[in-house]
This record gives structure tokens, C-alpha cells and sequence, in this order.
């Protein structure tokens, strides 16, 4: 007698994603089988083009950081288990700059004399006219406006204020893990369109409800204790603004009386994505009111 196979009726596993990890995955492009993209938790992390050899590398070390197993990530990626030890132990030695020139800490460990073995292959030129360029480049640039719609509502917000338009370079800040909060809402919420879509410029009021909750802080007044700069960067709204100006940021938002049509819209789109379950309650007559 012939045994048959349970849940026979399965969807089989997608040959272009490769799992690496407890929730770590790789999803390879159909299209294009040398772009990858980088998933956790179900969760874009971000997506190379494995022809890009810094790419790969950086992809490489981000993945084993978060947790990857080194032969699921060997097989999925078609190295060795050799060749990602060297790129972590590049990234122990000299950081991302020794991951970018492919520094060899077996030839030596300092990066002094790596920098001056790979000074061929580093950027050349005048790096402030390169610089000046590059700005050049971008005041050249028509100013966008970004227009966003929900429901009967549309607002428009200036290129030079959209969130994270400033360019800088890393920076540390006290204030780093209130991004995990921000980059949640906007990736699974998508939270800054929506308040942006209703308040336009008036986002920024929204963004620093996130620092205040995140931070545990209970009133505008305590505001003035955080250092602007820094909590601004994380909020990628530049500056934190001053408690006189956070008030006015309340006030002009709150006149225009879109709070029920938000809250509708922000529980609309969590339950289209799924972010919700969507449940029957059944509950005994007394409870009634």
C-alpha cells in the first residue's frame, strides 16, 4: 500500500529566496539573478547588485552581523566560507574603508601602509573641486515638490523639507534607538506619506511625538533638555525645533481637524497590509450596555 504525502497540497518554496538564518533570507531578482535583496523578519533590509564587488562585500559582513549562518550564505551567494571570513576579518582590522579597497590583514594590519599599498586604487583628484561639484550639480536641480493623496485629502511638501533630504556624514548621537521606532513606522506604516499626505510641512510635529515617546517624555517643556542637533538628525528633520516652535507646530496642525480621517486611514492601511489581524468578538449579552 502506497503511503501518501502529507499537505501534498502545499505551495512549494520559492526557488529565488534562499534562507541564511532564522529569519534572514536572501531573495534573488528573476530578472535579474545578480540583484539580491536582504529580508528580516519578512522586513526589506536592503537590495545589492552582486556585480558590484564593495557591494557584495558590505552585503556579506551586514548579513553574518545580523545572525546569518556562514555556509547557508557561502551556498546562497556561491563563495566560500574562506572568502567571507576574510571580509569579516577586513571589517574587523579597518572598517568599512578596508571593505571598500579589499585591505588584506594578512599582509599587514596597519592602515596606514594598507592605504599606501592601495593608493592606486583610491579616489583621485582634488576632493574639495570634486566636492564643489557635486554641489554645483545639486542647485541645478528643479526643486520637486512631493504630492501625496489620501482620500479627499492632498498636501505638498518643498524638496528642501522632506525628511532626511540633508546629507552628512556618520555622526554619533544619544539619541540612535529612537530610529528603530522611526524606520518601523515608515517601512511597515507607511507613516511619514500618510501624515505628510494630511499636514504637509506640519509633519515634523509628528516626528517629534516619536522622540517623546520613544524617550518617555511627558510634556513639550522637557524638550528644551535634549541636545537639538543631535535628536534632529535621527528625526531627519536637521534641528530639533525649540519648545515656542513645537507648540505652534501643534496648534496649526490641530486647526485643521484631520485626526478622525488619519487615525481612519492609519487602521485602513494596517489592516490592507495585514499588519493587524482582523478578528469576530463574541461576547455574553450582560456585558451589553
Amino acid at each position: 500500500m502506497k503511503q501518501g504525502v502529507l499537505f501534498e497540497d502545499m505551495t512549494p518554496q520559492d526557488p529565488t529566496i534562499k534562507d541564511i538564518g532564522v529569519r534572514l533570507s536572501l531573495k534573488f531578482s528573476k530578472a535579474n539573478p545578480s540583484k539580491v535583496s536582504l529580508y528580516k523578519n519578512g522586513t526589506l533590509i536592503k537590495t545589492v547588485d552582486l556585480s558590484d564587488r564593495v557591494a557584495k562585500r558590505l552585503l556579506v559582513v551586514e548579513a553574518v552581523e545580523m545572525g546569518a549562518t556562514k555556509i547557508r550564505l557561502a551556498k546562497a551567494l556561491q563563495i566560500s566560507r574562506q572568502s567571507i571570513h576574510n571580509y569579516i576579518e577586513i571589517k574587523k582590522h579597518f572598517g568599512i574603508e578596508g571593505l571598500i579597497h579589499n585591505y588584506s590583514p594578512s599582509t599587514s594590519k596597519s592602515t596606514r601602509l594598507q592605504r599606501q599599498n592601495h593608493v592606486s586604487h583610491r579616489r583621485t583628484g582634488n576632493k574639495a573641486r570634486q566636492l564643489e561639484q557635486m554641489r554645483k550639480e545639486k542647485k541645478q536641480q528643479v526643486p520637486v515638490q512631493m504630492e501625496l493623496t489620501f482620500g479627499e485629502t492632498i498636501a505638498q511638501v518643498v524638496l528642501e523639507d522632506h525628511p532626511y533630504a540633508e546629507e552628512h556624514d556618520w555622526k554619533q548621537t544619544r539619541y540612535a534607538g529612537v530610529f528603530t521606532y522611526v524606520i518601523t513606522l515608515i517601512t511597515q506604516n507607511r507613516w511619514l506619506e500618510l501624515v505628510m499626505g494630511f499636514f504637509g510641512d506640519g509633519y515634523k510635529i509628528f516626528m517629534v511625538f516619536i522622540l517623546m515617546a520613544a524617550l518617555n517624555i511627558r510634556s513639550i517643556e522637557q524638550l528644551k533638555n535634549l541636545r537639538k542637533r543631535e535628536a534632529g538628525l535621527i528625526l531627519g528633520i536637521k534641528n530639533l525645533p525649540t519648545r515656542i516652535r513645537t507648540r505652534c507646530l501643534l496648534h496649526d496642525v490641530s486647526r485643521k481637524q484631520l485626526s478622525t480621517e488619519l487615525l481612519t486611514h492609519f487602521f485602513r492601511s494596517q489592516i490592507r497590509s495585514g499588519i493587524v489581524g482582523i478578528w469576530l468578538w463574541f461576547t455574553d449579552g450582560h456585558h451589553l450596555p
